[in-house]
């Protein structure tokens, strides 16, 4: 076997695995706080920013760490700012990026930031990363916004409803 077929089988290998604990992670109930989705994106971003030496802060406060996300809610957050993360690191060719949440009237706002070439939100493409995106900010009943502009880097902004008692646990 060559070693260019070797390395697509282990890096094959790698992804499966990820996957596998992305799952498990999504589907283990005792992970249904604001923390646990916190520690998974560090875990997550975190290689991935230093493999490219892009200075970061990433940012989950405390203050509302126990606030209950169910899977669905969870699953979805999680995977917005996963292809947000990827697309950053992909596309952006920033040296500074910043994943930040906070309460903002009665919305959990998260905004991954970058300070990259950035790009024309509106362009047409072919790619599914954006549409997905909007697709699950859908489901959950969250605002997605993009803002971004050819050599100006990117602010992608998640609104989740926290007052939404069925979204979050309640009756």
């Amino acid at each position: 076997m060559s070693e260019d077929l070797l390395n697509k089988i282990e890096a094959n290998a790698k992804d499966t695995l990820e996957a596998l604990d992305d799952i498990i992670w999504l589907v283990k109930p005792s992970n249904d706080k604001f923390s646990n989705l916190g520690s998974h994106i560090n875990e997550y971003a975190i290689p991935l920013f230093e493999s490219k030496e892009i200075d970061f802060n990433v940012n989950f406060p405390d203050s509302i760490g126990e606030l209950p996300l169910p899977m669905e809610v969870r699953r979805n957050i999680f995977l917005i700012l996963k292809e947000s993360v990827s697309n950053l690191i992909k596309y952006s060719k920033c040296t500074k990026a910043g994943i930040n949440a906070e309460i903002v009237d009665n919305n959990i706002l998260f905004e991954i930031t970058d300070n990259g070439i950035g790009f024309n939100p509106e362009m047409t493409t072919n790619r599914n990363g954006l549409k997905n995106m909007r697709a699950r900010a859908t489901r959950i009943e969250a605002a997605f916004n993009i803002i971004s502009s050819p050599g100006n880097g990117t602010k992608i902004r998640l609104e989740v409803p926290i007052k939404d008692a069925k979204l979050f646990g309640g009756s």
